[in-house]
């Protein structure tokens, strides 16, 4: 999504155009044929015609067209990347639905109503084909899958600590707590259940982060889509 990404896509799809190719891969046979064989005017002039010809299609391809073909470009990587969320997206669901995952999962249909919301704002402002419409909405496609995959750790992260029972841990500390405190083995057992919970904690402050970096995504997408609503892009009638 960067220009500099951008421009070398650009210049990759340009410079393979068969209005561009051919003319170019004439001029360098030409060209050949007159260093291998005696330079003569039948073979320099389509070898010099053909080089210039290629090589004016593609400098105006990438000044007057560079634009268009930008917007070709945005438009299949969107694509691609619809494809990619909405497959990811009922995977994510069913992994979230495993875990009992409940606010990750009303968290998880905001995103997806904000992106929706947002995809169809921008339509109203700006056309579908234009290189800024893509820009913008591969962005929020970026974002929307870089909060997928927040999701999709903060699963692994429950499904790390589902079989820790808590309530049983806390019950055996305070029975070990009123024990006998010379015994040793209680003060190994006592260690190992102590670091049991701070595992469940740490995990569980992992969670949260990761929820909070969703959020955060999600205040700057409205943030966007407060800046898209404002734009003037169409004739006033008043």
């Amino acid at each position: 999504l960067s220009p500099a990404a951008i421009h070398r896509e650009v210049t990759k799809s340009t410079i393979q155009k068969p209005y561009v190719l051919y003319p170019r891969a004439a001029g360098l046979l030409g060209t050949v044929a007159a260093i291998v064989l005696e330079p003569s005017a039948y073979l320099l002039i389509p070898a010099i015609a053909g080089t210039l010809a290629g090589a004016g299609a593609w400098i105006y391809d990438m000044t007057m067209r560079r634009e268009f073909h930008a917007g070709e470009y945005l438009q299949r990587l969107h694509a691609r990347l619809e494809s990619d969320r909405k497959h990811s997206l009922k995977q994510l669901k069913l992994v979230l639905q495993d875990v009992d995952a409940e606010a990750e999962l009303g968290q998880l249909r905001r995103l997806q109503a904000k992106y929706d919301t947002f995809e169809e704002l921008l339509g109203r402002k700006l056309n579908p084909g234009e290189l800024s419409f893509n820009r913008y909405l591969s962005m929020a496609e970026q974002d929307f899958l870089g909060a997928h995959d927040n999701l999709r750790r903060i699963a692994d992260l429950r499904k790390s600590i589902a079989a820790i029972d808590e309530g049983h841990i806390r019950d055996r500390i305070d029975d070990l707590q009123g024990a006998d405190p010379s015994n040793a083995s209680h003060d190994k057992e006592l260690e190992a259940l102590t670091d049991r919970l701070q595992l469940l904690q740490q995990q569980r402050d992992k969670i949260q982060s990761l929820m909070t970096r969703n959020e955060t995504a999600m205040t700057k997408m409205d943030e966007v889509m407060a800046a898209v609503a404002e734009m003037s892009t169409t004739e006033r009638r008043a």
